[in-house]
């Protein structure tokens, strides 16, 4: 099973294998690619793992895995530990990496990555090093950036702020993106931020089709606006995050122009009265008189009005419901058989979120 990445993972297995310079190349399954690799460790002892603290590329020549019992009592020993990926260095000790490791290593989810004569292992200490302050500068650049769209977002700042770091964008209109992943296009230039746990990308309206391609799960997306709409942009992206995520889709527009998607533009100060002059009254009448009172109203709304079918839902009979119904009149002062008295009992039910 492939480790989870952390914070502190800030370099893919996968990324290594790419880095200029650097000739590392996978040997045996390609498992593990997503593990972060955290530091580089070099050790020739059989069982390194009071030295490993999880996320390491452990950097060997082999001289300690002479057999195939070395090689797997080795992996067992650093497989608990949570390490990146072993990497072999050929010409050393050996001419090519054990197939026992290699074995051995993927059964533990483990990549095996050989290293070439020609690179030394403090070369990839030092390549791990500068890739980790590139991230760090990276996210240091992102949480300002965010800081800057929260602030417009929330009304603090205009969305002029944002004009001098658009201009490397380019355009005149924009969409925006939120997701929890990284939804930016592989070309075209993205303003990116970190607001909370989202990632927010501003970018030209012809790049978003192929940023949204990379989302790989809920993402939510603007149309397009000019600097005077950005604020309902970035505002509308977010939302239509949330939307999203309970699909699990990518949520634009479209989407928005729903009864969800109106419940999701809500804000608790707009939910309150609803949660505390409907849902309340109702949820004590509940608890004091075991009444069934939401459930029903919750199974009337979902059957778009219809008793039988609620009663069916409830496995109560029709005039059960009826009476319910009356009593949530009585109690809450809506008539669910009204309909903008049903909406209002509905607005209350999505309060509970």
């Amino acid at each position: 099973m492939d480790a989870p990445a952390t914070a502190s993972a800030r370099i893919a297995v996968a990324d290594a294998l790419a880095w200029d310079g650097i000739d590392l190349r996978l040997v045996g399954s390609r498992v593990g690619l997503d593990r972060g690799i955290r530091w580089a460790i070099t050790t020739e002892l059989l069982d390194p793992s009071p030295y490993l603290q999880g996320g390491e590329l452990v950097l060997t020549t082999g001289m300690s895995l002479r057999t195939p019992r070395d090689c797997t009592a080795f992996v067992a020993a650093i497989a608990p530990t949570g390490p990146a990926a072993v990497g072999f260095a050929i010409g050393a000790g050996a001419d090519a990496v054990p197939d026992a490791l290699v074995a051995a290593a993927n059964r533990a989810g483990l990549a095996v990555l050989v290293v070439p004569p020609s690179v030394a292992f403090v070369a990839i200490t030092e390549r791990i090093a500068a890739e980790r302050a590139r991230f760090d500068a990276m996210v240091s650049e992102r949480h300002s950036v965010g800081a800057l769209i929260d602030a417009v977002r929330r009304g603090l700042a205009s969305a002029a702020v944002l004009l001098p770091l658009l201009e490397a964008v380019g355009g005149e209109e924009w969409s925006v993106t939120a997701s929890r992943a990284e939804v930016v296009p592989e070309r075209g230039a993205t303003l990116v931020g970190t607001v909370g746990d989202l990632t927010i990308a501003i970018l030209r309206p012809y790049d978003l089709e192929q940023a949204l391609a990379s989302a790989g799960g809920a993402a939510g997306w603007s149309g397009p606006a000019d600097v005077r709409g950005l604020v309902g942009a970035i505002r509308e992206a977010i939302v239509a995050h949330r939307l999203g995520l309970r699909s699990g889709a990518v949520t634009g527009p479209r989407e928005l122009a729903s009864w969800e998607g109106l419940l999701q533009r809500l804000t608790d100060e707009q939910l309150a009265p609803f949660r505390s002059h409907v849902l309340a009254p109702l949820a004590a009448y509940d608890q004091r008189h075991h009444a069934r009172l939401i459930e029903t109203i919750e199974a009337f709304v979902a059957h778009d009005a219809s008793v039988q079918a609620t009663a069916a839902a409830l496995f109560v009979h029709a005039n059960t419901v009826r009476k319910r119904l009356a009593r949530v009149q009585a109690v809450a002062g809506l008539d669910a058989f009204v309909a903008a008295d049903r909406i209002a009992l509905a607005i209350a039910l999505a309060s509970r979120r």
